[in-house]
């Protein structure tokens, strides 16, 4: 067969062939039945397709398989290097969450804080609040801490002072 612009499209089915026969040949001696293996992968796909806002079904579905085929060409063609990006502590933490949420992180970690706090401000984006409470765990966010994280545009009462700082917001602790 010769080389041609199909190529890395044969080499994804192969590649999704290969992955999904080898997971179920280990599956299958944990599961009781064929039945249960069957329906679920089928849960399993139904959920990894399933977006959060249902009119967009189509849209969803087809980002999330291209980023499925280009991870498993990625692994295709690199396999030692992708091992190794996933096997690092906080790897993709850079591509995969927001600049504050990282800049949180490392204050706490600078600090040395276990509870924290985000400003009302901070709070009104979920996404930004979603992401810090499960990237700074096992800190926890606590209501009503000293610790304030506020973002840097952000006014503070002037009883409060600034602890630390990077990347666009502040920890502040109030009294």
């Amino acid at each position: 067969m010769p080389i041609s612009d199909d190529w890395p499209s044969f080499l994804t089915v192969v590649g999704l062939v290969v992955t999904f026969t080898l997971a179920g040949a280990r599956l299958r001696a944990r599961y009781l039945s064929p039945t249960a293996l069957v329906a679920s992968f089928v849960v399993y796909a139904l959920l990894l397709f399933a977006p959060a806002n249902p009119s967009r079904l189509w849209s969803d579905g087809e980002k999330t398989l291209t980023s499925l085929t280009a991870s498993i060409e990625d692994w295709w063609r690199h396999p030692a290097e992708t091992s190794r990006r996933v096997n690092v502590p906080r790897a993709g933490e850079r591509e995969a969450l927001p600049p504050q949420v990282i800049a949180m992180v490392n204050i706490l970690a600078r600090q040395g804080l276990e509870e924290y706090d985000l400003s009302p401000g901070m709070r009104a984006n979920d996404w930004v609040l979603l992401q810090t409470v499960a990237s700074a765990w096992p800190r926890r966010q606590k209501d009503g801490f000293l610790a304030v994280f506020v973002a840097e545009g952000e006014s503070v009462s002037p009883d409060c002072v600034v602890l630390d700082r990077e990347e666009g917001v502040r920890l502040v602790r109030c009294r």
